[in-house]
């Protein structure tokens, strides 16, 4: 049975939260909702109110459905994700009433505003609260307070700045009498010595820890400032006759002084300046609104522009998500409110943890984007349970000991890296030739990912034929200006323009798709047909489709069981952006070996785009780090040489093929794992978000962390959340100097700091639905750094990192798409 969250904002004497949310079902008629909304009010309330609707209209107690109410509301207000209701207590005219008592009056107001109209100076004049002033003498009496509320201002500040005074001088006094050894009859009494210390030291602490929690702005306390400059010259004079050593306040007085001096009031700001001797720059400015959210309320808080003006909710139709998001935070904290419904957290603590480990269910923004040949994948699957079911098969393929000690990626690796990789390497360095080594990333994380999916004789060698690797890469990334319309644009905007014959893509994204989708089933069927052929044991290890096999097989074994296991059908998936040619529907789709087939295309796709491009961008942001530092370059070269055999090229024989090092020992060099690791978090190759919905449950869900200004409770089901890698990497509590490449950071950190910097570091994201393919890529990119510095010192061409900063996308990459770099041999 579907449950909904219903809103209900209430008035103020109810001794009520603003606004209640209560969950009921769908299906439940109002008159049902009545009854369970009269049960948490105050007796005969709603016999006298009214509930009325976001559009205006007033419900009434019927039999008719929720759901009712949903439909009337949902084309205008978007998606029911919630029923938003105001409890409204109307005036009531009649005998006596207000509007009885207008329409009585009428013929005499009327009489009496002519008499009144040659004394009036204008019809127009309104007085403080708005009402229109019918007389001279009112106004005349309105003049005449203006005129004398700014004395009456300066009145109420003296006699605040007198009670402050007080405060201080008791203050004085009772420290006075306490070093004296008075009690407070007046009596002395002998104190001790280590009291006297440990109080004093106490009191340090206490004025200490006001000052680091009292960091301010120098423009604001500069407005405040002027806004209480008027002093007297006796105050003035009080100013400097107190210039003596700063007084102590106890704890309650000083956290008094502190809630004054935030919420903006000038005279305790004083007393913090001037009694107190709290430098200017370490006073305390107003806080700041919390931001508000999405689901709670009608009144929808407005997008903070940043320097050029962009609110918010823009930055992601220009490209700017990232930047414009971690503005926000840096503004308003680790949770912040970015659209009418949906929020982005900021911190481990009742944020990634609760949702990312906690299990909250994907948005429909990933099928959007990520399903291709118009069934879901792994990655693009909502739901937990058929996600689970597919994850299952590919995990054991997957993990870290079965790649270290797996004969085909062993193999492979040797063969890319001698006969492929290497040989291009050396002959670019001999000849001291430039050139773009993102696009020599892309390629060999290319042939290592299809390599291991489709087994060597039925993967790319992008690393040679340059032909096809070029109208590939131009191809995949030709579509990356587009991908907002299938994210964000909503699923039944597109379907009605496309209903009228619009198309919201080019017709070369078409195209592009068309190709695409070609090329990769064609690798898909070239590892069946070497499947079928083999019949069994092979002669090369190599040439094994060990990814694409387990998948089939796993996938076909359990559909033997059962028909629908880990399928999910999405209505939303969109033929602009993903591969869905030659279906007629996504809804038409049953559990047949067809549709298995498409679903094991769909995985293969995912997979290697997700594999060689993510790889490929930490490459060559990695090499252009070590370009920037050549020391680094020097100090990973000597701890490279520590390999047995090591990864030198060409080999001193030419008849003996290239050894390579184990794995497990490539994986336990310390600095070159720092290396990648800082890599991975200054220069995210996925730094954009990880959108998740909130889980419908009584009471809604709490964000941020527990115990904190930033702790907020009560959300409702179905609000989009997420969390970036971009945000949290830039953390400076967790990552100090978060700008800079410090690889050191992962070396020389305390045990606690580093395990907060591992819980926060998300180049991979967290929880159950983790990236599948985290240590093949960690492998993959080991074993080529380590390749290549052994052998090779990386300079950077002139003007040959231009533009080099990331694209603000979910998915990154150089704003020029190159890296022009050139070799010098060792």
């Amino acid at each position: 049975m579907a449950t909904i969250n219903v809103l209900l904002t209430t008035f103020a004497g109810l001794n009520l939260p603003p606004t209640l949310c209560l969950p009921v079902s769908k299906d439940a008629s109002i008159s049902q909702l009545f009854n369970q909304v009269g049960s948490v009010l105050p007796a005969r309330v709603l016999q006298h109110a009214t509930l009325v609707a976001r559009n205006g209209q007033v419900i009434r107690s019927s039999e008719n459905t929720i759901a009712n109410i949903l439909q009337s509301t949902c084309d205008r207000y978007g998606p029911p994700f919630f029923l938003s209701l105001r409890l409204n207590a109307p005036l009531r005219g009649g005998k006596g009433g207000f509007g009885s008592q207008l329409r009585a009056a009428g013929g005499r107001m009327s009489s009496r505003k002519k008499k009144q109209n040659a004394e009036l100076a204008t019809g127009s004049a309104r007085n403080l609260d708005g009402r229109r002033l019918r007389t001279i003498t009112e106004a005349k009496n309105l003049a005449a307070y203006l005129a004398t509320k700014p004395d009456m201002d300066r009145k109420e500040k003296e006699e605040r700045r007198k009670r402050w005074e007080a405060v201080v001088e008791l203050a004085e006094q009772r420290e006075a009498d306490m070093r004296a050894g008075k009690t407070v009859d007046g009596r002395r009494k002998g104190l001790s010595s280590e009291w006297l210390e440990e109080k004093e030291e106490v009191g340090e602490n206490v004025k200490n820890a006001v000052k680091l929690a009292m960091a301010a702005n120098d423009q604001e306390i500069e407005k405040l400032e002027s806004s209480g400059s008027g002093r007297s010259a006796q105050e003035s004079a009080d100013e400097d006759s107190d210039a003596e050593d700063p007084m102590e306040l106890d704890e309650s007085d000083m956290s008094r002084l502190r809630v004054e001096a935030e919420a903006g009031d000038v005279d305790a700001i004083w007393v913090l300046q001037n009694r107190l001797k709290i430098p200017r720059d370490l006073l305390p400015k107003p806080k700041s609104k919390p931001p508000r959210f999405a689901g709670f309320d009608d009144d929808l808080s407005e997008s903070e522009p940043d320097d050029d003006g962009t609110a918010a909710s823009t930055g992601r139709y220009h490209s700017r998500n990232n930047a414009v998001t971690y503005q926000a935070h840096l503004a308003y904290g680790s949770v912040v409110r970015l659209g009418d419904n949906e929020i982005s957290i900021n911190c481990y603590e009742g944020g990634i943890k609760s949702i990312y480990a906690g299990g909250w269910e994907k948005h429909e923004w990933y099928p959007r984007q990520f399903a291709n040949f118009g069934v879901m994948n792994m990655f693009s699957t909502v739901g937990h349970h058929p996600h689970a079911q597919k994850k299952r098969i590919m995990a054991n393929i997957y993990s870290k000991s079965y790649i270290q000690s797996s004969t085909q990626v062993q193999a492979n690796s040797q063969e890319l890296l001698a006969k492929r990789f290497l040989p291009l390497m050396e002959s670019l360095a001999l000849s001291q030739q430039a050139f773009d080594i993102h696009e020599i990333n892309n390629a060999f994380t290319m042939d290592f990912m299809t390599a291991y999916q489709f087994g060597m004789s039925q993967a790319t060698n992008f690393t040679q034929n340059v032909e096809v690797r070029k109208k590939y890469l131009h191809l995949y990334h030709s579509r990356r200006d587009w991908q907002f319309i299938s994210s964000e644009i909503p699923p039944m905007v597109r379907k009605l323009l496309q209903c009228l014959g619009i198309s919201l893509y080019p017709a070369f994204i078409h195209k592009a798709n068309e190709w695409l989708e070609d090329w990769s089933r064609s690798m898909c069927d070239a590892a069946d047909q070497y499947l079928r052929s083999v019949q069994g044991s092979s002669s090369n290890v190599g040439n094994e489709p060990l990814v694409f096999r387990q998948f089939k097989m796993g996938l076909t074994s359990i559909r033997e069981k059962d028909p629908v296991a880990g399928l999910e059908v999405h209505p939303h998936l969109d033929e602009g952006m993903n591969f869905t040619r030659g279906l007629k529907s996504s809804n038409e789709i049953v559990p047949d070996e067809h549709t298995t087939l498409l679903e094991v295309y769909s995985d293969m796709v995912d997979q290697l785009a997700a594999g060689h491009e993510t790889s490929g961008i930490a490459l060559t942001y990695l090499y252009y780090e070590l370009s920037k530092q050549p020391h680094l370059q020097d100090r990973l070269s000597e701890e490279l040489l520590t390999l047995q055999p090591q990864l030198n090229w060409p080999p001193s024989d030419s008849s003996s093929p290239l050894e390579l090092p184990s794995t497990k020992d490539v994986d336990l060099l310390p600095f070159l794992h720092a290396l990648i690791m800082e890599t991975l978090r200054l220069h995210a190759p996925i730094p954009g978000m990880q959108p998740r919905i909130t889980p419908s449950v009584p009471g809604g869900v709490s964000l941020g962390p527990p115990g904190t200004k930033h702790d907020y409770a009560g959300l409702p089901g179905n609000i989009r959340v997420s969390a970036m890698a971009y945000t949290l990497h830039k953390i400076p509590e967790v990552f100090p100097n978060p700008d800079s490449f410090n690889p050191d950071r992962w070396l020389t950190s305390s045990e606690e700091e580093l395990t907060e910097m591992n819980r926060h570091f998300w180049a991979f994201g967290s929880g159950g639905r983790m990236c599948i393919g985290r240590h093949l890529a960690m492998q993959e990119i080991k074993l080529i750094v380590a390749a290549v510095v052994t052998n090779y010192r990386i300079e950077v061409a002139p003007g040959g990192d231009v533009d080099i900063e990331e694209v603000d996308a979910y998915t990154t990459r150089p704003k020029s798409g190159q890296l022009i770099v050139t070799l010098n041999r060792r």
